[in-house]
């Protein structure tokens, strides 16, 4: 609060000049999801901007452009600029930390299309959460919205955006209030394209094959008849395979004995990717949440049984552009395709430290 206020007595004297100083700090916003990282003694540390932003926030000294390259500085709002016309037209909302001012706010972040028949888009919420599952189902919700159809001619979607957030007001009191933080338009400039190439365009060679083979693996888990025993996964190793940042990825996988197709799955990437550190160890450079699972129905008996012989099996793996639009760092998605024996991908291999496959977890980490 002392810090708003400084600041708010700043703004008074120094008037227009002190949004003027506000810039820098805008340009230097990291991405929403990397604003925290652990420093050399593995103790979380704020990125100097997204302090500075929470305190321009609480002492409402943000001009509305400057609202505006904010949010689409820091990732708060994502879209992109040429959009397949075949696909309804959607964005990326999220809820950077410096969004609700003062610690211990919270916020909610509105994005209303003025077009008739459109829909609203939201992040944050102005609720308590207490349920971890909850909050990552709204996080995932919130990482892609449909807003609603393009026409060949719309090249603008107007929308009004709205932050509101909820304050505890000090002690003895401790009531929480609602207040509008800004209000003010955004236009999403977009190019309608024909198909998704024009958007996101398809690629592959031997180089990014590997790379991408290279983060798939299979785990083999029994529980019981219904239930699928064979997973695939595909978790990418940013400090490996760096080619791999720019790259939308959507599976089609099968499952084969010989020949014979026996099952079939899609796997679908979520997550994110930030040249930055995140909750990362010291030293591990850049890093990547992006992570897809999926299990293969029907799972063959043959490899439930124990001691299961893989010999013969097979998995064959093609890149599709099924979801990878909404794979917002994505600036092309792969279309190649792999086969690796059964046996080798359910090896045991050297994992991201963050990820150990199901039915391959060591005892002691």
């Amino acid at each position: 609060m002392l810090g708003a206020l400084f600041l708010s007595q700043v703004l008074a004297a120094q008037g227009a000049d002190a949004q003027v100083e506000l810039d820098p700090w805008i340009e230097r916003l990291p991405p929403h999801a990397c604003e925290r990282h652990l420093d050399e003694h593995e103790k979380p540390t704020e990125a100097p901007a997204v302090a500075e932003l929470r305190r321009a926030v609480e002492a409402r000294a943000l001009s509305d452009e400057q609202w505006r390259r904010a949010l689409v500085a820091s990732g708060a709002i994502r879209w992109r600029k040429r959009w397949p016309i075949d696909r309804p037209f959607a964005v990326s909302l999220a809820e950077p930390r410096w969004l609700a001012g003062e610690l211990g706010s919270r916020a909610r972040l509105t994005v209303v299309p003025r077009i008739i028949g459109w829909r609203d888009a939201t992040a944050g919420t102005l609720d308590v959460e207490g349920c971890g599952i909850a909050v990552e189902m709204r996080l995932r919700a919130e990482r892609t919205q449909v807003l609603g159809p393009l026409a060949h001619d719309l090249q603008v979607v107007p929308c009004s955006v709205h932050v509101m957030r909820v304050v505890r007001e000090p002690a003895p009191s401790n009531r929480a209030r609602t207040e509008l933080v800004w209000q003010g338009t955004l236009d999403l400039d977009v190019e309608p394209v024909t198909t998704l190439e024009e958007s996101l365009p398809g690629a592959h060679d031997a180089e990014l094959d590997r790379a991408v083979a290279a983060s798939f693996a299979a785990s083999l888990v029994v529980r019981s008849e219904s239930e699928p025993s064979l997973w695939v996964h595909w978790v990418p190793d940013p400090t490996l395979h760096p080619e791999l940042a720019d790259l939308g990825v959507s599976l089609d996988v099968e499952l084969r004995e010989g020949p014979r197709v026996h099952a079939r799955t899609e796997l679908d990437v979520e997550g994110e990717w930030s040249p930055e550190l995140h909750h990362a160890r010291p030293g591990c450079g850049p890093w990547d949440t992006r992570h897809g699972a999926s299990g293969v129905k029907p799972s063959p008996r043959a490899l439930r049984e124990a001691p299961a012989d893989f010999s013969g099996w097979t998995v064959v793996v093609r890149g599709t552009s099924k979801s990878v639009v909404a794979q917002w760092d994505a600036a092309r998605y792969w279309d190649g395709s792999f086969e690796v024996p059964l046996a080798d991908a359910l090896a045991p291999r050297t994992d991201p430290w963050w990820f150990v496959p199901v039915g391959r977890r060591p005892a002691q980490r």
